[in-house]
């Protein structure tokens, strides 16, 4: 029996960069438009970009790439169609009607990005113009925005032995059309494109360094092991929880750039056992490969229906 059909879970982990700005607003308080952060156990306050968010672009995405995606149903909870087996954000992203006891729990999992380094009160300065009918010899009024640049880790855990199955009586997709949905997924993580404040504050969030993990427990056990201490990441918390949880690992895939925070890191993986380190679109279409050998694609003579 091959390693890879023992795989119920595909767990992507990936570092990325915010140069300046803030691509998750909060609320406003006063003439100051404040970015989304949260209390850490050391004290500090760090950024971080929602899960909602990066969802919501990972669904624009996926229209971009031509797949159909399920309508907005209005009422007083908006809602989708509900339809898992026609449309993949249904299947992917899960829905609730509570109206007519309609619910799928999403079998793709999100980790808020949280910045690696402390929020230290940066902020940006605007002036926000009178209208023409309101002028003013005073000029616009002041607006400030925190901002902040930071490298950010973020996690997604996808439950493979869920995709393209449903709970009520309809079939299943067939492996091939499981495949076609978590690569196409995959896809939208290699160009990732979500976030407010893109005229004034341009982002770019592809990956840095990423890691793919076909495991066979439902645990993203790398998620808290990427600690930035003195300008790099510290190899030993990620060697640690992979060498702890190896007897549930099948596949470890490495994407690396030339990413300065991660050469300590990169050298340590690349020796260590059961860790393939791969350039970056390389390490993608490897895991898009491994995907394939999941759902047994080459052995599946139907099409997605």
């Amino acid at each position: 029996m091959s390693e890879l059909s023992r795989v119920n879970t595909l767990c992507y982990y990936h570092l990325s960069l915010v140069n300046v700005g803030s691509p998750n607003a909060g609320f406003t308080e006063g003439n100051v438009q404040t970015t989304k952060k949260v209390l850490g156990y050391d004290g500090n306050w760090y950024t971080y970009i929602s899960s909602q968010c990066q969802n919501r672009g990972r669904r624009e995405l996926l229209a971009h790439m031509g797949w159909n995606l399920s309508e907005i149903v209005a009422g007083k909870v908006e809602t989708t169609l509900c339809n898992p087996r026609d449309y993949i954000d249904d299947d992917l992203f899960g829905f609730l009607d509570a109206s007519k006891n309609l619910k799928r729990v999403a079998p793709v999992r999100t980790s808020p990005m949280i910045s690696l380094n402390p929020y230290k009160g940066d902020r940006d300065l605007l002036t926000r113009e009178y209208r023409a009918s309101e002028a003013s010899s005073q000029g616009g009024s002041m607006v400030e925005t925190e901002v902040y640049s930071a490298i950010m880790k973020g996690g997604v855990l996808i439950e493979l032995d869920r995709v393209g199955v449903f709970e009520d009586e309809k079939p299943p997709l067939t492996g091939r059309g499981k495949a076609e949905r978590v690569k196409a997924l995959i896809d939208t993580f290699y160009t990732p494109w979500f976030g407010g404040k893109m005229t004034r504050f341009l982002q770019d969030f592809s990956p840095r360094f990423a890691v793919f993990v076909f495991q066979g427990v439902k645990l993203p056990f790398l998620l808290n092991n990427f600690v930035l201490k003195k300008g790099s990441i510290l190899p030993d918390p990620i060697l640690e929880a992979l060498d702890n949880h190896s007897q549930h690992t099948r596949a470890v895939i490495v994407g690396k750039t030339h990413f300065q925070p991660c050469e300590d890191l990169m050298k340590a993986l690349e020796n260590h056992d059961g860790v393939v380190v791969l350039p970056m679109k390389d390490a993608f279409d490897t895991a898009k490969h491994l995907v394939d050998e999941v759902y047994e694609v080459s052995k599946d003579e139907g099409a997605q229906g």
